[in-house]
């Protein structure tokens, strides 16, 4: 599975709506499977696809949830005792 690349934003690439499991999911974030569910019972995280009792996430959800996060260092965000608090 390619890796998440920050600066590619969801294409009409049909790839991009297959469905991932939970732990396919996890894996191109980078993050623990446990992560994803505590995120959807907190309503966090990306977007997922409910089938009966089935979890899904779709590529492109979850590439336009990492380009969302994208963080520019060139760019001062806020004062500094802002980033201080971080």
């Amino acid at each position: 599975m390619p890796l998440v690349r920050r600066d590619h934003p969801p294409t009409d690439d049909p790839e991009d709506d297959r469905l991932l499991r939970p732990r396919d999911a996890a894996a191109m974030l980078g993050l623990a499977e446990p992560t994803l569910r505590a995120w959807r019972c907190q309503g966090r995280g990306p977007q997922y696809v409910r089938i009966g009792r089935n979890i899904f996430y779709r590529r492109r959800d979850l590439i336009a949830f990492v380009c969302a996060r994208l963080h520019d260092p060139t760019k001062a965000s806020g004062t500094p005792a802002d980033a201080a608090q971080r």
